[in-house]
């Protein structure tokens, strides 16, 4: 059985973006009997899907509480998948009346030691914002965004590139933000697009080129960027 994989938007300022993979659902016709069945006899994956199932209401009635319960007995037993999807829970606005700061905090701490690129990234959002009871430490955010970057995750790489940009638990460096930056956009992220479109409309550490700056907002607009359309509309208008 395939892994139903989930992955939440996660909202901040527009400078350094958070986690923002589409939600995606690689079984398209589940079969929740089968599903119920092997979850029940303890099949790890199949715990973690019908969790997924139950969050989003796919096949069947969506239910937070029996979304948490399988989704935890698939964390409890090792998927660092679930150990995410449990922090995003516990910790997103979407989730608000589920929100426990010390279960987010503690589940993203266990999908990292699996290295999970996701859990890196949001588990470094909370260090670099002082989320919760968490002192705030950019050289911790750092190190984390750093992890999950170099396993090519788009997010973190644009987060880490605002790090180098604004000189928070690293030197300043344009030229590694700028990279950074250019990594995420290759991928089609669209706050990477941004950011990068911004870059060259500012001259910020390179000439100043507004075709550039045009064509990187155009593409991140394309994906429903409101900020990119404004700034389009602005260079358009000069």
């Amino acid at each position: 059985m395939k892994k139903i994989l989930i992955s939440i938007l996660l909202l901040n300022s527009l400078w350094l973006s958070l986690c923002s993979e589409s939600s995606q659902i690689n079984d398209s016709t589940p079969n929740i009997d089968v599903i119920e069945k092997e979850a029940s006899n303890g099949h790890v994956l199949s715990q973690y899907n019908l969790g997924i199932l139950y969050l989003q209401g796919i096949g069947v009635a969506k239910d937070i509480n029996k979304a948490i319960y399988w989704i935890t007995k698939a964390a409890e037993a090792g998927d660092s998948d679930a150990q995410y999807n449990l922090g995003v829970i516990y910790s997103e606005k979407e989730y608000e009346s589920f929100n426990n700061f010390e279960k987010s905090y503690y589940w993203y701490k266990k999908s990292t030691e699996k290295n999970n690129k996701m859990a890196l990234n949001n588990l470094a959002n909370f260090y670099r914002e002082g989320t919760g009871n968490i002192q705030r430490n950019y050289s911790e955010a750092v190190r984390l965004y750093k992890l999950s970057a170099d396993q090519g995750y788009a997010p973190a790489q644009v987060n880490l590139g605002s790090m180098y940009l604004n000189g928070y638990g690293v030197s300043v460096s344009i030229t590694k933000a700028l990279e950074l930056y250019n990594m995420a956009a290759q991928q089609g992220d669209a706050d990477g697009q941004y950011l990068l479109g911004s870059v060259y409309a500012e001259g910020i550490g390179v000439k100043k080129d507004i075709e550039k700056a045009k064509f990187w907002f155009q593409k991140s607009n394309n994906q429903g960027n409101v900020a990119a359309q404004e700034r389009l509309n602005l260079l358009r208008q000069n």
